[in-house]
């Protein structure tokens, strides 16, 4: 009888997995963005949605680009940073079940803040800062401190939100 050692069938070497073969694929260079990804991104931020508040009447509102806002000087950097110290402070309180202070000044700057945010947001109707004037109501437009306060806090979180389908709710009266 033959030796079977050079037989492949009998031989351990010959028998054990093979290493699989390295298939070089080649590298594909990342492309550079588009400009059309920048006009779909600026896009969120000029869609109109219209809106119910929370005393029951519609808006038409945009959020807006709130780090444009700052580098623009409409609403000032310290300002803002102060603002999301303090919403991120209440936040804690709340998570916590701690009382939630503030002091005076902080609550005029977030009102401020808040004001702007509303300036910047509402697009229907026409609304500036200040007193506006019977001739300024026939044409449609109102002031900022026309619109209550509840409404403010609804638009100033739709705003600063990143969700695009916050449903509207109403006061409990």
């Amino acid at each position: 009888m033959e030796n079977n050692m050079n037989n492949v069938e009998n031989n351990p070497v010959d028998n054990a997995p093979k290493e699989a073969e390295v298939v070089e694929t080649p590298k594909v260079e990342p492309e550079v963005v588009k400009a059309e990804y920048f006009k779909n991104k600026r896009k969120q931020f000029n869609t109109v949605t219209k809106l119910e508040m929370p005393t029951g009447i519609f808006m038409e509102i945009r959020r807006p680009d709130i780090t444009v806002l700052v580098k623009n000087g409409i609403i000032p950097a310290d300002a803002a940073v102060d603002i999301s110290m303090l919403i991120e402070r209440a936040g804690e309180s709340q998570k916590n079940g701690t009382k939630f202070n503030i002091s005076n000044d902080e609550y005029k700057k977030y009102m401020e803040i808040v004001d702007k945010i509303v300036l910047a947001s509402v697009v229907n109707p026409k609304v500036k800062e200040g007193e506006v004037t019977d001739q300024e109501y026939d044409d449609g437009i109102i002031s900022v401190d026309d619109i209550e306060q509840v409404d403010k806090e609804f638009i100033f979180s739709y705003a600063n939100s990143g969700v695009t389908d916050l449903k509207p709710f109403r006061q409990k009266e």
